[in-house]
């Protein structure tokens, strides 16, 4: 009886939950066993001592975190999602990139110039490439003559954003040539206002000039064009064949302003399919004969014949001669004994009725400012198109038959008149032929 009062005596002192030297010795064989009877439940053990995690989390640090979810531990421990995302499948989503920026990886990038995404995300460029729209490209690739200006290969020697070097823009109403800002020279203004289809004349040539070949010229009280086998000389009023010249002037144009008749010409050869070079005005005859004392140009205009068509657009004092995206503006307002020649770079000439020779001959306008080229588009319209921009407004329309397959036009402002050629049925004249003739226009000059 003394000695079960003793032990009980014994086990009320020790108290509930105290541990006794046998519960010591019966953990020390037990590693693994985790026993924190005197840890405060808000206190985390120590890192070196072991943490067993439930299933589905797993140990960063001194915690037991869901990976798959954490804002802090996404997909990996210390890995910390952006503000403003979620943590997803282990991978921080949510984060939203502003246009065109898209997003990959963990990050917001420019497909369009990012080198380790160009395109999409992962395509890198390599071997020192550049991302340039999206495509990767050699960083030396542009073309001869050309450079890399905001990204894109441009030519330096055009280019009026880009003109001499990337970022120098010519101001408006220039054009950018040979690298260089240029204003092109003032004119005497020159507008069509409207080519009608009142009282027109017309006449048959084929006889006295062969086929039809393109070149047409007002002169005062006369009118040339040029055929396969001459040029010939007729009446202005009533289109009466006055002369045939001894040869075919593949260049000729008309100053309508004065109604002076010239041929281009290399030296005191008219220009013809041999001849490249024009460095020189010939003054025609009132017979259709070149002169013989050139007017010398002060700048050459080379004339590729391998090439695109040549425009021979003539107007007041002055003439433009086009081809590709080359053009010469040959101004007489200083003087018709040495006109000046401007070289331009400008947009090509739109589409167009070719004639059956090397060029197509039109009018060259100048008012506000600007040069604008006349010329037959299609078989019911003729435009203007800018010199300097290639913006393209129309002059006049015609219902059918149209033009028929006109393609030389010049005008007589003093006669308030544009005079024109065509082989197939027009809207002048309903049978084939060789057809030259006239109707009303109103111009406006100064």
């Amino acid at each position: 009886m003394r000695t079960r009062c003793f032990a009980l005596a014994a086990a009320l002192a020790l108290g509930c939950g105290a541990r006794t030297v046998s519960d010591d010795y019966r953990d020390a064989g037990n590693a693994d066993r985790v026993v924190l009877p005197d840890v405060e439940p808000d206190r985390r053990p120590p890192e070196d001592q072991p943490l067993v995690c439930p299933t589905g989390q797993t140990r960063c640090g001194a915690v037991c975190t869901d990976l798959t979810a954490d804002l802090s531990h996404c997909g990996a421990c210390g890995n910390v999602c952006p503000p403003g995302s979620l943590c997803r499948g282990g991978l921080c989503v949510g984060v939203l990139c502003a246009p065109p920026l898209v997003r990959c990886d963990r990050s917001c990038v420019d497909v369009a110039t990012n080198p380790a995404h160009c395109g999409a995300c992962g395509n890198v460029c390599v071997d020192g490439r550049a991302c340039v729209g999206g495509s990767c490209v050699d960083v030396l690739a542009c073309p001869g003559g050309q450079l890399r200006c905001n990204g894109l290969c441009t030519s330096v020697a055009s280019d009026p954003a880009n003109c001499g070097r990337c970022g120098v823009a010519c101001a408006p109403g220039q054009a950018c040539t040979a690298g260089a800002c240029v204003t092109p020279p003032p004119g005497r203004t020159l507008r069509i206002d409207a080519l009608l289809t009142s009282n027109c004349r017309v006449t048959e040539h084929e006889m006295v000039t062969g086929d039809d070949r393109g070149g047409i010229a007002f002169a005062g009280n006369r009118v040339f064009y040029t055929g396969d086998t001459t040029t010939v000389a007729l009446d202005a009023e009533s289109l009466g064949v006055l002369a045939r010249g001894p040869r075919r002037l593949d260049g000729i144009f008309g100053e309508v302003s004065l109604g002076l008749p010239f041929t281009l010409a290399s030296n005191t050869t008219p220009l013809d399919e041999s001849t490249s070079i024009v460095d020189a005005l010939l003054q025609v005859s009132a017979d259709g004969t070149p002169g013989r004392t050139a007017i010398p140009l002060r700048t050459t205009a080379f004339i590729s014949r391998t090439g695109n068509e040549v425009g021979i657009f003539a107007g007041a004092l002055r003439a433009v001669v086009t081809q590709g995206t080359r053009a010469w503006v040959i101004d007489g307002s200083t003087g018709l004994a040495s006109p000046s020649v401007t070289t331009l770079t400008v947009p090509p000439l739109g589409p167009h009725i070719g004639c059956e020779s090397w060029a197509v001959w039109g009018v060259a306008e100048f008012f506000e400012g600007q040069t604008w080229l006349v010329y037959v588009r299609d078989g019911g319209t003729i435009v203007r198109q800018n010199l300097l921009t290639g913006a393209v407004q129309p002059v006049a329309t015609f219902p059918a038959p149209g033009l028929g397959d006109m393609c030389s036009i010049t005008v007589a402002p003093a006669r308030n008149r544009w005079y024109f050629h065509h082989e197939a049925p027009s809207f002048a004249r309903a049978e084939v032929g060789e057809t030259l003739g006239y109707c009303d226009a109103r111009i406006s000059t100064m």
